[in-house]
């Protein structure tokens, strides 16, 4: 599970840091993201699932659709053109995220999914509002929340959902499941 994380998060970072929307201050000499940024992101999915195991008291399911890693991918895609897009302009913003969202929900179906959101929407403005604070980086568009522009808490739910429907897929995918 860890893996889609370490992959997913520091992709969607590196597109958003190319179209603006952040800047690092220090990168540790990589391009666009420090080096610390790829086991943050790999902690990220499992915080994630924890929390939805927690919530509804049901184990992490162990098999997938197809499609899902496939739709969860296109869903970050979506999401990084939506928020690269409108990072200056956080109505629009929030109005493509809201229908992201509102498809991620119709999409998936499942209880987990909500869950998933919601601890992605409490996780990331959280983790993010100690290293904003002390300089680590900053937004270019006006900060609202945290440290953060408002449609971030928005951006993390999507992510949460996103991220935890496709590292489910493909911790199957490693355990061998041959439907996935």
């Amino acid at each position: 599970m860890g893996f889609a994380g370490a992959i997913l998060g520091p992709l969607t970072e590196m597109a958003c840091v190319e179209g603006g929307v952040w800047t690092y201050a220090n990168t540790g000499g990589l391009p666009y993201v420090p080096p610390w940024n790829f086991p943050a992101w790999a902690c990220f999915p499992l915080a994630i699932w924890l929390l939805a195991r927690a919530l509804l008291r049901a184990n992490v399911p162990t098999s997938c659709s197809p499609k899902n890693l496939f739709l969860a991918l296109v869903g970050v895609g979506v999401e990084i053109a939506i928020f690269v897009s409108f990072s200056m302009n956080p109505p629009a913003a929030l109005g493509g995220g809201a229908i992201l969202a509102a498809a991620l929900i119709l999409v998936f179906r499942e209880r987990t999914t909500l869950v998933m959101m919601g601890a992605g929407a409490l996780l990331g403005p959280l983790v993010e509002s100690l290293p904003i604070s002390a300089g680590a980086w900053w937004y270019a568009a006006p900060a609202e929340i945290f440290g953060m522009p408002s449609y971030m808490i928005l951006a993390y739910a999507i992510f949460g959902g996103l991220v935890g429907h496709a590292s489910q897929a493909v911790g199957a995918l490693l355990a061998g499941d041959v439907n996935c």
